[in-house]
Parts: C-alpha cells; structure tokens; sequence
C-alpha cells in the first residue's frame, strides 16, 4: 500500500499525539473503589443514604383537630295564615301563636342553617301530637326534620338535614293544635386543622467496611464536610474490624500505624433537626518500588579446551613448528624448555594469570583469547517512591442543581485519585501538543489536500 503524502502526514501526527500521551501523561489504571450502600453498616430506617447526602430519618407525625363554633340564628319573622306573629315566638312566655293541625307557621331566620344544625321550638299544649319542620316553597314535600310533642310544654329539638341552605322555614303541626311560644337555631361551623411533627432519632451511625489498600505505606488522614444545623457528627476509626472504635479528635491519623481501617460516623440530634455528611474522604500513602531492567555486555572467560580442535596438553608442551602459519624461533622453545608452562602460565611484572584468564604480561603466550561476550539482564532496584491516594468514600456531586434526583440513584463516586502533580502537568504538556499537532494538520494537510481537489478539477 502507497500512502499519499497527506495521508501519512495524518498517519505521523497520530502516532506522534499517542506516543506524547504515553510518556507525559503515563497513565496507570488505577481500579475504581466502588462503595455501595451495601457496602456500609447502618440501620436503614435512621440513616438516609440518597440524594447525596448522609442523613437522619425523621419520624413525622400527622394530627388532625376538628373544632366547631356555635352561632345563634334568630327569628326576623314569623307568619302565620298571613298575619305577623314575630313577638310571639322571639321571646320565652311573652305570648305564643296556636298553630292548627295541618296549617303553616312560616319562620325566618337572620341566617342560613344547613345540615347539622339545630332548630329548637318550645311547645305548650296539653295534646301530643307530630310536627314537621318542611321546606317552606315547596309547601312541605321536602321535610328537613320531624319530632313528637308529648303533650307537656317542653324544648323541641330539630336536627336538621337535606336542607339546601336556606333561612326560612315551615312549621306544621300533624293530628293536634299546638302552641308554640319560642323558635331559635344554633348553626355549627366545624374547622378542621391539620398539624404534622418532625422527630428525628437521637442517634444513629453510619460505617464503612474494612479498608485495605494494596501497596499502602500509611494512613494519612480523614477530611469531611458536614453542615451541622446545631447538632452533632463524631467520626471515629477502627484497626480490629471494629470491635473498637477510637475518636477521631483531629484529622490527621498518619501516627496510626496500621494498613487496614474502618471509618463510622455518628450522627447525634435533639429531635428537632438532622446533621448532615455532605462527602467523607480518606487519604492515604502508596508506596511505588519501580524495578528497571539493565543490559550490560559482559566478557566472560570461556574454558574451550574441551571443544573440539581445541584440545591441549597442559603437561608436555606441543611443538607447532612443523604446522603452517604457527612456527615459534628457538628463543621462545628455549623459554618453555626452561621451565615457563605453555599457554601463559608464568608470573611476570604485569600481572598473575590464572586458569581460565589471560595474563597482561608482554612476555605471555601469543595464544588468542578464547572468552566469547555475553549479553547479562541486571534488574536495579530503584528507590522507593510515595503517592498520596484518595479514597472518597462518600461525595456530593460538584453540581447538584443538575442531578437527577432518584432515592434509589445512591452515590458510588468513590474512585480512587491519584494526587500527583506530574501528571497534571503532563495532562496539560499533551493538550497544548494535541492543539499545536491539529494546527499542523489544519494549515499544512488540508491545505495540501484542497490544492489536490482543485487541481483534479
């Protein structure tokens, strides 16, 4: 495959931008530590995990009080076979008006009575008899109420019902004459109020499960943010799992030697009102043991007497003056007959040989070395480097005007941050790369390609 010019001035800015991503940014793949509701101890039914927030549950109660105002209605008129008898019956024993069987005594009232109230007659006459009180248009097809007169002058009380919110009336009385003397209604106006109260529980905790880094050097601290509201939050820690607990008086626990924690927080109210954990974090040290592979070449002597064509005698010397190419003068015979052993073996100013090594000595053997190089992998140990991690074990979300409010949507935002200043500044070193490189394609590889397009044309 051909790449034309602009495509592999594309290909190159690509890998140029993959290649700076990797050696400024050098990315690790930090895991996410994921915590779940599930993943915290609390009783349910105190604590409220949701919407961002670590709160008390209330308790709320609903009372309802109905109370009823009494108003007396009066008589503004009473007629009876068309003659006025309003004196007569808007006073006790100040006269009476005696009402036939079957005829009407029309009274009006200074307000309207509905269901529910009450009309009271007093009644004198020496008969029993049954009287109605009737709708006063419709000449008694309508009967709000009916009670029996005994006879004996007495209080007649009439409740009324199926009434339309009228203030007149009929009287009537139904086998006997009776006297009546007084007429008056009580009207009820019932009100019903409805109050709700608000407990919070005294108390109640939140806490999390162990907590266990890998490659943890320390814990260095636990940073919150709580709005109050005049009540109490008391943060405490854990080394056993928590069958202790220890009060964390200040944030800083880096003196606390120790690789695994539990953190509870313990809300406290006076009922009227809930404290509240907005985020709860916890900060702690990750020890880096970088390792780096050298490879060095290293000459190791390599003992070749035992290869093929190699073979010497170490006891007697070899007399090579009769092969080609390796005749010696009678001076060098002269030195070995005297006692200096073949291959170097002799002491000299410039150093002691060894078997297996070749000595620096001038007055040596002329022998070629037999050492082969060898290519050796040294792993150093570099020296140990610390990061400061975070575990934000709860948060609120940086914009909660535009979060979605769900009960069930709990917050899991609990990753693990590296807080290395490097590698925001390598983030920052490949954007403005990631911008100079889209400039070079902007100006030079666009620009090429639309002069190809215009050209074609």
């Amino acid at each position: 495959m051909v790449f034309k010019k602009e495509e592999a001035i594309v290909v190159g800015l690509a890998i140029f931008i993959f290649l700076a991503f990797i050696f400024f940014v050098k990315p690790s793949f930090i895991g996410d530590v994921i915590l779940e509701p599930s993943s915290y101890v609390y009783d349910n039914s105190l604590i409220n995990l949701s919407n961002n927030e670590i709160k008390l549950i209330p308790t709320i109660t609903t009372n309802t009080a109905s109370t009823t105002k009494q108003t007396s209605l009066q008589v503004t008129a009473a007629v009876y076979e068309g003659n006025d008898k309003l004196d007569k019956v808007n006073s006790l024993e100040h006269g009476d008006i005696n009402v036939v069987a079957n005829n009407n005594l029309t009274i009006t009232l200074s307000g309207n009575f509905i269901d529910n109230d009450v009309i009271s007659v007093y009644v004198k006459h020496n008969k029993q008899t049954d009287i109605k009180l009737c709708d006063s248009s419709e000449g008694c097809s309508r009967t709000y109420a009916t009670a029996n007169y005994n006879g004996n002058p007495s209080w007649i009380n009439f409740t009324v019902s199926n009434s339309n919110s009228k203030n007149n009336f009929n009287l009537i009385t139904v086998s006997e004459n009776a006297k009546i003397d007084y007429v008056y209604a009580t009207h009820f106006e019932t009100t019903t109020n409805t109050t709700t109260t608000v407990t919070y529980p005294a108390s109640a905790s939140i806490e999390t499960q162990d907590i266990q880094p890998s490659n943890i050097s320390r814990f260095d601290y636990v940073n919150y943010t709580h709005t109050l509201n005049n009540q109490t939050i008391n943060y405490f820690y854990s080394t056993d799992s928590g069958s202790t607990w220890i009060a964390i008086t200040a944030k800083n626990i880096s003196s606390v030697n120790i690789t695994k924690i539990k953190i509870k927080a313990a809300l406290s109210s006076d009922s009227h009102s809930t404290p509240v954990i907005n985020s709860l974090t916890l900060i702690y040290t990750e020890v880096i043991q970088e390792i780096q592979n050298n490879s060095s070449n290293q000459t190791q002597p390599q003992d070749n007497s035992t290869q093929p064509g190699n073979q010497t005698n170490t006891t007697q010397p070899q007399d090579n003056s009769t092969l080609p190419g390796n005749q010696t003068n009678s001076t060098e015979q002269q030195n070995n007959s005297a006692g200096t052993p073949p291959g170097g073996g002799s002491e000299s100013s410039g150093g002691r040989s060894s078997k297996g090594s070749i000595s620096s000595s001038s007055e040596g053997n002329n022998a070629p070395s037999s050492s082969v190089p060898r290519q050796l992998e040294i792993k150093q140990a570099l020296p140990v480097k610390e990061e400061q991690k975070e575990i934000k074990l709860f948060e609120e979300p940086e914009n909660p005007k535009n979060l979605k409010k769900d009960t069930n949507d709990f917050v899991s935002g609990n990753v693990v941050y590296d807080l290395g200043s490097k590698k925001l500044i390598g983030l920052y070193t490949f954007i403005g790369i990631l911008t100079f490189s889209y400039l070079i394609y902007h100006f030079k590889v666009k620009k090429a390609y639309s002069k190809t397009k215009k050209f074609k044309k």
